[in-house]
C-alpha cells in the first residue's frame, strides 16, 4: 500500500485481530521480502514503481518461502478486468477499498 493512511488503517484494523503486520509502500520493497515467511499479503494494485498484478505474478512464480503467502489484493479500482485478472492469477481474494473490519474478519476467516 502506497497510501500511508490506508495502510496505517489496515495496519490497525489486523493488530485489532491479533495479527502481527510489516508494511511496505512500493512493490520493490514487497519483493524484498521473498526470503520471509508471512501468512498473507495485503496487496494494492497502485504502487508507484510496479504495478500490484506484476508484483503478485512475480511473488507466486518464485520459489521463495514469501510465494506460500495467501495474496488478497485490496485496491480501489474495482473495475471487471481486474477482477478476472485476480481470478486468472488465482488470487486468494479480491477487496474494495476501504479495507474495514468485516473485510478483516472475511479474508482471516476464509
Amino acid at each position: 500500500e502506497d497510501n500511508f493512511i490506508a495502510s496505517k488503517t489496515a495496519q490497525m484494523v489486523l493488530e485489532s485481530k491479533g495479527c502481527l503486520v510489516d508494511c511496505v509502500f512500493t512493490g520493490k520493497a514487497a519483493l524484498d521480502k521473498l526470503n520471509e515467511h508471512y501468512d498473507l499479503i495485503l496487496l494494492d494494485l497502485g504502487l508507484p514503481d510496479l504495478h500490484g498484478f506484476e508484483v503478485a505474478k512475480i511473488i507466486q512464480n518464485s520459489n521463495a518461502p514469501l510465494a506460500l503467502a495467501r495474496i488478497v489484493i485490496v485496491t480501489a479500482f474495482d473495475i471487471k478486468e481486474n477482477q478476472e485478472l485476480a481470478e486468472q492469477l488465482d488470487i486468494d481474494h479480491y477487496l474494495t477499498k476501504p479495507f474495514t473490519l468485516e473485510k478483516c474478519e472475511l479474508i482471516l476467516k476464509n
